[in-house]
């Protein structure tokens, strides 16, 4: 089995590209979506907050994030997965994909972000900057750098993209080993990671 991250800047088409799949048999998942995976957390105590935090938001205190537990149901499914969207701590599952595609914007605000419970946030400074009409680019959201992922440009339809998508997770000839996944989890989770590995384990001639 094999799970691929979609990830990249609002607007870029991660939403479209979920559907686009869909229509081709693709197994695609929007990570808004899955229900208990993406939510606002609080820092310090690591839960969930109801609802939006406190505008404008501290991001010292909060964060967007995925839930560990929920993310390791996702991984429980047959492959191969495709996961499109993002989050604070997204760089602690990138061990757990075979491949990753980052979508670069072909112009600022090409796309139109869809509505999700990941709204566009300001900090102070960038809400006093927009009230006078300035943007600070050293403020602008980066497009994510991820060591060894495919930059997919987005200067194309949505179709030509997931042929692109399609075409380089095709390539892949063995889905990565969840171990990487281990040492972010919580002993409950690990426990259960290891039976999803014994359950992918081909039986021997003696045990069929």
């Amino acid at each position: 089995m094999a799970y691929f991250l979609i990830t990249g800047l609002g607007g870029t088409g991660k939403s479209a590209l979920v559907y686009e799949l869909r229509k081709r048999g693709r197994k695609a998942v929007d990570a808004d979506d899955v229900r208990g995976l993406s939510s606002w957390k609080n820092i310090k105590t690591g839960e969930a907050v109801d609802g939006m935090p406190p505008q404008p938001i501290d991001f010292t205190k909060y964060r967007f994030a995925w839930d560990e537990e929920a993310m390791l149901a996702l991984f429980g499914q047959k492959g191969p997965v495709y996961l499109c969207g993002g989050a604070w701590n997204a760089r602690a599952f990138y061990p757990c994909f075979e491949h990753i595609f980052v979508l670069a914007p072909d112009k600022p605000s090409a796309r139109k972000p869809k509505a999700s419970k990941k709204p566009q946030v300001l900090t102070k400074k960038q809400i006093e900057q927009k009230k006078l009409g300035k943007t600070d680019p050293a403020l602008a959201e980066p497009l994510p750098n991820i060591p060894g992922a495919s930059i997919i440009q987005g200067a194309r339809s949505i179709p030509e993209i997931a042929d692109e998508v399609l075409a380089k997770s095709s390539r892949v000839l063995s889905p990565r080993s969840m171990r990487g996944f281990l040492r972010l989890v919580r002993p409950k989770a690990v426990r259960l990671v290891k039976k999803l590995e014994a359950r992918r384990m081909p039986r021997t001639a003696s045990g069929a």
